[in-house]
């Protein structure tokens, strides 16, 4: 299970990445994982790899590229990702989660659990 941490103001989601991986894409959902498992094509160097990670993540999610960040893990493999909400609204967390767990093929509810209060 994946644990979103969620705020007012933001989703932390926890991401393991794979640079020089090919394409860029989210692997699928297993019952083990813990993260969102991401590959990308670009080299781990100037933040080439992280610019990828927020890319993808933007597309899959249909949200503009400004609204994602890396809040930690800059220059490691396993990193937390911040979505900042444009309100506190669970109707667009929920879009969101659907839309990343359509893309690992499985449904929310089998791979998100949403805890509260991230700082």
């Amino acid at each position: 299970m994946i644990q979103v941490r969620l705020s007012e103001s933001k989703m932390l989601l926890p991401v393991r990445v794979t640079p020089r991986g090919g394409k860029d894409c989210l692997l699928p959902y297993l019952a083990e994982d813990s993260v969102i498992k991401i590959k990308v094509s670009s080299p781990p160097e100037d933040g080439n790899a992280n610019a990828a990670v927020l890319k993808l993540l933007a597309d899959v999610c249909d949200l503009p590229k400004s609204r994602l960040q890396v809040a930690s893990g800059e220059k490691s493999r396993s990193k937390q990702v911040a979505i900042l909400l444009s309100s506190p609204a669970d109707a667009e967390t929920m879009l969101t989660l659907n839309r990343l767990a359509t893309a690992m093929q499985t449904e929310p509810s089998d791979c998100f659990q949403v805890v509260a209060a991230c700082g």
